[in-house]
């Protein structure tokens, strides 16, 4: 059940429920936290999407790091106000501003209501709270999950705590899935009344762009159609070191498979995982086929989703997984983790193996890879599923979480998230 569908959850979410003009409403919207790829993502859609829904009285205000200053020329209205926060570049910097200076903005400019998207939002603030939780980490620190440094630990620790003090301040919290609503809502105990679901959105005419993109994959020595591949930054709970050893099994069964190469895309941010990776790629011998690319340019991105054999997400905590979409998006064949967070996304476009096991994943590219019969129906399931998924979408159901956290009426009910 969405949490604004019914009153006595609007109510008991601290909402008002009297009839009251929605024009005129001023909304606040802090994306200074923008500085990897996949919240400059987040940021530069939903940003862009937020103008057809948007009544023309209504006006934003638009915080923005360095690394989203770009939406600077994006053609915003102009009842968009921009403003760039150089200090956000630090991330101690940036939680002083949000404490402070941010509330001063807020009541300066008369704000009626604040979206916070990624995790942090005053404590003290002058005007209501949307806040959107997408970090996994409180719940992995529930689970005993942590970076491997110091440093690491104490960040998040801090984070948590942060997380924490937002969810007490936001009048709703709202999550990108309802698998994410339920894992850290209740690792944060925020009370089932106060959650809302909004899945994010997808670029589908981006990702299904149908440019060549031999030469892109030239320049990486990769071959179309003979390799398996993976998207995401290498954290623990990805378990790429289960997607490795997998790989390895599975070239190894049958002859011919000596030119297939496993690609990864991302960084690894923890040391101790990345050893890890590449103690399980000299210990399967895979040193010749196994390429970590880093991170890459998003059009080498897409012509690696296009011309992949299959597309492999082992991973075992996501709150979202923009990668699953991207690669629905182009109809490649799925093979993912059995976790609730891949069946809420991927429903029957993926085929699932046991997570952890090596062994099982080799299993399901055997299903999969070179089974055009299989391939052909996954993909026909995947880009069906991915219409789903809309920048549009998200922006117009954001919004009404906006007006209705602020007080006032909205236009109609949003969808409740469920794919």
């Amino acid at each position: 059940m969405h949490p604004l569908t019914q009153t006595q959850d609007r109510k008991s979410a601290g909402i008002d429920e009297s009839p009251r003009p929605a024009s005129g409403l001023r909304i606040a919207i802090d994306l200074t936290a923008v500085r990897t790829l996949g919240t400059q993502l987040y940021c530069d859609n939903f940003v862009r999407a937020l103008p057809a829904d948007l009544d023309k009285s209504e006006r934003v205000l638009l915080f923005l790091s360095p690394a989203g200053a770009k939406l600077r020329n994006a053609g915003l209205p102009g009842n968009f106000d921009i403003r760039v926060v150089a200090a956000t570049q630090n991330l101690w910097a940036r939680l002083c501003w949000e404490q402070t200076l941010l509330p001063l903005s807020l009541a300066r400019w008369r704000a009626d209501v604040l979206f916070a998207p990624f995790d942090i939002a005053p404590v003290a603030c002058p005007c209501p709270v949307l806040v959107a939780i997408r970090n996994p980490g409180p719940a992995l620190l529930k689970m005993g999950v942590r970076d491997g440094n110091r440093a690491g630990k104490f960040k998040a620790l801090v984070h948590e705590r942060m997380v924490n003090l937002s969810c007490r301040q936001g009048r709703l919290t709202m999550y990108p899935t309802k698998y994410a609503a339920g894992l850290l809502g209740d690792a944060l105990d925020v009370p089932p009344e106060r959650r809302a679901v909004v899945h994010h959105g997808l670029d589908v005419d981006y990702w299904r762009d149908t440019r060549d993109g031999t030469e892109l994959l030239q320049r990486h020595s990769i071959q179309p159609g003979r390799y398996v591949f993976f998207a995401s930054q290498h954290y623990r709970q990805k378990q790429t070191d289960v997607l490795i050893e997998g790989f390895g099994l599975w070239r190894r069964r049958r002859p011919g498979r000596e030119d297939y190469k496993l690609i990864l895309t991302g960084r690894t941010p923890d040391q101790d995982h990345w050893e890890k990776m590449q103690g399980v790629v000299d210990r399967m011998g895979l040193r010749d086929c196994v390429q970590f690319l880093g991170n890459v340019e998003k059009d080498l991105v897409r012509a690696l989703y296009q011309s992949s054999a299959a597309f492999v997400m082992p991973s075992v905590m996501e709150t979202f997984g923009f990668p699953y979409t991207e690669a629905m998006s182009v109809g490649r064949p799925l093979l993912c983790a059995d976790t609730a967070i891949a069946r809420e996304i991927c429903g029957n476009a993926a085929v699932y193996f046991k997570a952890g096991d090596p062994r099982a994943l080799a299993e399901g590219l055997e299903t999969i890879v070179g089974n055009s019969q299989i391939g052909a129906r996954l993909g026909a399931a995947a880009i069906e599923r991915s219409r789903f998924f809309s920048w549009q979408k998200e922006a117009r159901e954001t919004l009404h979480l906006l007006r209705a956290v602020a007080g006032r009426m909205s236009p109609a009910a949003p969808a409740n998230g469920t794919a």
